[in-house]
């Protein structure tokens, strides 16, 4: 990730990874325990539930961290594959600046 100054050695960003990908996975059964335990008989339950703050925190959190795995994804594949100084700076911005969108507005979604 160019743009945000971190160095090209890897080693910081490969822990984060792994520790971003095991959080996302705990998350993941995290929601599927709620959804297979909650019983959503009809759209007033699954309001219910979707409204709850708790539900509403670690959706947020998934979503968190979820673009920051992202950018960090960029990040990989702009190393790899993309040439050239600029576009790869290019290529990072974009991918910055659509993780962030996401998050900032699947936040929205959640709690508005």
């Amino acid at each position: 990730m160019v743009s945000l100054n971190i160095n090209r050695h890897g080693t910081k960003q490969w822990i984060f990874q792994r520790v971003a990908n095991l959080l996302i996975v705990l998350l993941s059964l995290c929601f599927v325990f709620v959804f297979a335990t909650f019983p959503v008989d009809d759209y007033a339950s699954l309001t219910g539930l979707l409204n709850a703050h708790w539900f509403k925190v670690i959706a947020s959190i998934s979503l968190i961290v979820l673009s920051l795995n992202s950018m960090l994804a960029g990040w990989q594949i702009a190393g790899d594959y993309v040439k050239g100084s600029f576009v790869n700076y290019l290529f990072n911005t974009l991918c910055i600046v659509v993780s962030v969108m996401i998050a900032a507005f699947g936040n929205y979604i959640i709690w508005f």
